[in-house]
Order: structure tokens, then sequence, then C-alpha cells
């Protein structure tokens, strides 16, 4: 069985014996129960108690006697003083005592707050200008001669972890006296952090950094012609990480830029959207921006858009039956009025055709582009044929991407708006329907109720199509006025001629 081991780190007087004990010996001939060892050793590492410090070797943990709590060491009866603990695992047989891992290390760890109380004026020039205060100074200048040293040891072969026990026990002895120095942490990656950072830009830079009123002296401020250029590599489909555009932005300018420099850049959200267009590649650009762009309408019959959706009034057929009608809708995105309008029980392919033989034999000529969603009603031989004729006259027929209604915007607008403000004001309206984000969009139910008791005052299928012609008639005569010119109303006809692609003389040339 191996033997189990400590050591003694300062050769003096017994009552001030830095004891270390293995972790096995404190389990084993101490008994400190393993879960409690294990606990105190991960709080002490991530800096959240400073009992159980320990120094860390290849053989194991060396746990420091005099950070075991009082309460562990009276639980298990064991001396409170790190002097009789030696005492008592000298005289057993099971316990060896080692030298201390090398002298050097000794040598090096006892210099170590010796070189932080003495050599720190060598290095008070170097905060002059930063300081006026020449208390400031010194306490700078002293964690500089502390840093200098633990980076001069890490070379030689010490561990950092090793390095920050001793670092920590400085820190306590100058808290123990009123005096905090620079940079003091009890936590391990902080420390080690830190460490990196001063070789990497120099213990100068390191500890002024953050500091309240110190200037970063090796930040160049960015130019807008140095953001434009981190703007295009961003876009970049490449997709470079911030760390790759900071190499790239030294190599290539000869700027250091930090990474929240970086990120400050493309703050903005309209940076991000802008960037986005091309960083997440064409598909994301198709589905998600492009939709959303503005679109300019210029002249009548740039674009038709066309759709169907639900009359919102219930009606009886010839067999007294209660039921709803649908109406289709091409709408000019230009002048935003309705140019043709067909009504039916259900979308189907002849109500499509019958509108949009109703707005061009209306208007007097075909439109540049016509926008339509997938529905089943374009998936007929009738509608292929229909659409081919169509574009055999050099109209652009598109479909809009599946679940993605806002490329024809001005049509899903128009629904809303003729519900909210012209179907509103007439009897057996049943509301927007039971989707509607809007909170007055709906009648009461009990007036839904109402209506479907009163059935023999319902409307006629025919009478609600006249009434339906009539309010659209009624939203075209009264809203968007100020860009109505070419239609005044649905039945009248253009009132000057438009820029497009050709008048329609023959119908059925058309649907030949």
């Amino acid at each position: 069985m191996e033997a189990l081991k400590f050591f003694v780190a300062k050769e003096s007087a017994l009552s001030d014996l830095d004891l270390f004990v293995h972790t096995d010996l404190m389990i084993r001939e101490l008994h400190i129960v393993k879960k409690t060892l294990q606990n105190g050793l991960r709080n002490n590492r991530i800096g959240q108690t400073t009992f159980y410090s320990h120094l860390e070797y290849p053989d194991g943990v060396y746990v420091r006697y005099s950070s075991v709590p009082k309460n562990s060491l009276l639980r298990q009866h064991l001396p409170l003083t790190s002097g009789a603990a030696y005492e008592l695992l000298k005289d057993k047989k099971e316990c060896e005592e080692i030298l201390f891992k090398t002298e050097s290390q000794r040598i090096s760890l006892e210099n170590m707050k010796k070189f932080y109380l003495e050599r720190w004026p060598v290095f008070v020039s170097h905060y002059i200008e930063d300081f006026m205060k020449k208390s400031e100074r010194q306490r700078y200048a002293q964690c500089h001669a502390l840093f200098s040293y633990i980076i001069e040891l890490e070379r030689k072969g010490e561990t950092l972890k090793n390095l920050f026990e001793s670092f920590k026990k400085i820190s306590y002895d100058e808290l123990s006296r009123g005096y905090k120095i620079v940079f003091s942490t009890q936590n391990y990656k902080s420390f080690a952090r830190k460490i990196n950072e001063a070789k990497r830009i120099g213990i100068h830079n390191a500890l002024i950094h953050k500091s309240k009123g110190v200037k970063r002296m090796d930040l160049a401020i960015l130019s807008e012609d140095d953001r434009n250029w981190i703007r295009d590599k961003k876009a970049n489909q490449n997709n470079y990480t911030y760390r790759t555009i900071q190499g790239i932005l030294l190599e290539e300018r000869g700027v250091y830029a930090s990474l929240e420099t970086l990120k400050k850049v493309f703050s903005g959200i309209h940076i991000k959207n802008l960037v986005k267009n091309f960083w997440k590649g064409p598909s994301y650009v198709r589905k998600n921006c492009r939709p959303t762009v503005k679109r300019i309408f210029n002249f009548p019959g740039d674009q038709y858009q066309a759709d169907g959706s639900k009359v919102q009034f219930v009606c009886i057929d010839h067999t007294r039956k209660i039921v709803t009608l649908t109406y289709y809708v091409v709408l000019d995105a230009y002048s935003r009025k309705v140019v043709g309008l067909s009504v039916d029980t259900s979308e189907n392919t002849e109500m499509v055709i019958s509108a949009f033989k109703y707005a061009f034999m209306i208007v007097g000529y075909l439109p540049r582009e016509i926008v339509v969603d997938n529905g089943p009603a374009y998936g007929s031989k009738e509608s292929e044929k229909f659409i081919a004729n169509i574009k055999h006259f050099g109209v652009v027929w598109r479909f809009c991407h599946k679940d993605y209604p806002l490329e024809k915007a001005e049509i899903e607008s128009f629904f809303s708006v003729f519900q909210k403000v012209i179907c509103n004001k007439y009897p057996y309206y049943i509301g927007e329907g039971i989707k509607t984000k809007n909170e007055y969009g709906n009648p009461s139910t009990d007036l839904i109720k109402k209506y479907w008791k009163q059935k023999h005052s319902l409307m006629s299928k025919t009478q609600l199509t006249e009434l339906l012609f009539k309010m659209i008639k009624e939203y075209n005569n009264e809203y968007y006025k100020e860009t109505i010119e070419p239609l005044n109303e649905i039945s009248g006809e253009s009132s000057k001629e438009h820029d497009s692609i050709g008048a329609v003389h023959d119908f059925k040339a058309l649907l030949a």
C-alpha cells in the first residue's frame, strides 16, 4: 500500500509551520469526510471560499492544514494548530514526510512576497503618466512586480495553480492589514486569464485595462472606412467570426480592435438587417428579407394582386339553408383599388377566371405582373391554360412563396381594412373570424345567435352578392382618393392612358 504523504513548506518554529497534507491521508487517517473535502476543494478552486486552500501536483492534491475549518477538526478530535498536527503525523508509521517538491520552488514561493514588497520601485516609471498620486503609482508598481515574478516563475516550470495559492496568500495578508492590491481574485480562472493577458499585451496594459480614468493606449479609434470594411467582412458568406475579423483587420489594415468594439459596429438593428441579407445566404433573403422590402409602384397596372376570402355575412340559399359566400378580388397595387370581383360558395377556377375577365374588360389593358398565392384553384387544367395565355401576352404571372403572404401585402391589407371600415356598418356581419388579433373585430356572441334565430329575415345569395358589389364600390369611392384618378369606380373606365403592356380588344382570344 502506498504511503500517505505530507510536507512542510516552511522551516521555522512549530507554531508557524505551513503544513500540507495529501487528500488520501486526510480521508484515511484524519477521517475527514470525502464528500466534504471534495466540495471544499471545488468551492476554493472557483473562489467561493477561503477554506481548503491547496496545491496540486502530479501525485495528487495537498491541502493546507491551517485552512481546514475548525469544526471539521473538532468533529474528528484533531489538533487545531499545524504544529501539533505535524507532531501527530510524524509519529504515524503509515505517514511519510516528504521534502518540499524542489528547493527552487521553495525559494521562489518564499521570495514572491519579498519581490512584491521590495522590487516595486523599479516599475514606478511605467505609471507616472497614468496617475498623479504617489500611492496609486506604488499600488500598481507593486502588482506589476508581483506579475513579472509570477511570469518568470511560470517560464521556469512552476504551474500557475501553485503560484495562484501563493498569490492568494499575499492577497489575504494585504487585506488583513487593510490594503488591497490592484488585482485580487479568489477564482483561479480569472487569475490565469489575467496572467495570460499580461503576457499577450504587456503587464502595464493588463493592469490599467478597465481602470477608471485610464485610456487604453494600444487601441485605435475606428474610422468610417474601417467600419465599412468590417461590415463588408461580416456580410461575407464565409461567415467570419468576430475573432477572425479581428485578426484580418490587424493583418490587412494594421488596426487592432477589441471584440467588444467589433460587436458595437453591428449593434444597430439596421446594420444587422443589412448584413443578414448577405451573411445568411439567398434562401434567407428570399424568405425573410425580400417580402418585407417596400415595393414602389409608379403606374396603374404595374402589379395586380389577387386573392380570395370568406364573406363575413350569413345568407340563405334556394333551399333555405344558411350558407356563407367567398369573394375573389383583383387589386391594383398602385391605386389600391379593386378592379376585378367574383362571388361563389367557395374559391374555384371559374371564379378566378371570371374575376380576371371582369378586371381586364373594365380597365381595358393588361398589367405588367400578377401575384397570387398557391391555392388549389390554380392547379386545374383550365387555370393552367388561362395562365399560359396570360403569359403569352407578356404578363409576368408569379406565385408567392408558401407561408409568406407578405409578398402580396397590399391585398392582405385590403381585406383587413374592408372588413373594419365597410362591412362593419351593415347588419348580419359576423366579424373578422376567430383568428383575428383585433379585440373589437367580432360582434358579441348574443348578436350572432340572434342572426341565426332570425332565419326568415336573412338575405338571399343574390341580395348578398349585390350588397358585396355595393360595398366594393363604396370602398373604391371613399378611400385612397389621393391615388384614385385612374379608376373612380369599379364599373367606370380609365380616365387616362397608362403605361401598360397592351389593350385587350378580343377577350375570347385571351381565353383560347
